[in-house]
């Protein structure tokens, strides 16, 4: 057996999506709040009934196509210049990188986040934390 799955002709792995990959339709998927959210692009998706609806799309240009979050109003968004929340409403950033730095990972507790990133200008590893502001 190869990997985590015997591949059968009656497997109960499925094929949910295929799209094109490209920086614009890029995918992730993240477990929020008991749900799965799937980025696909811009485009934030819940996959319900057997079916990917639409939550929201990240307006801001930078977005690097990854989330991580508490509920469905408070998510913070990787991009390419920097950290940013969606709090149900609007975008914010939170922290702008002053150099070259790829967010690689986020770990989110009830009020607290944790942040990996590398700062490729410097060749330095990089650990941010923010805390829920009450």
């Amino acid at each position: 057996m190869d990997g985590f799955f015997e591949c059968k002709t009656d497997t109960n792995i499925v094929k949910i999506y295929e799209g094109k990959s490209s920086l614009k339709t890029g995918t992730f998927l993240q477990k929020i709040d008991g749900e799965i959210y799937f980025v696909i692009g811009n485009t934030i998706n819940k996959y319900v009934n057997n079916s990917f609806k639409k939550i929201f799309e990240v307006t801001l240009p930078n977005f690097g196509i990854q989330i991580h979050g508490r509920t469905a109003k408070d998510i913070f968004l990787r991009m390419t210049d920097g950290i940013a929340h969606y709090n149900g409403n609007d975008f914010k950033y939170l922290y702008k990188f002053k150099s070259r730095v790829s967010f690689t990972d986020a770990v989110v507790f009830e009020k607290e986040i944790f942040v990996l990133a590398d700062d490729l200008t410097n060749g330095v590893n990089l650990v941010f934390r923010g805390k829920l502001i009450e």
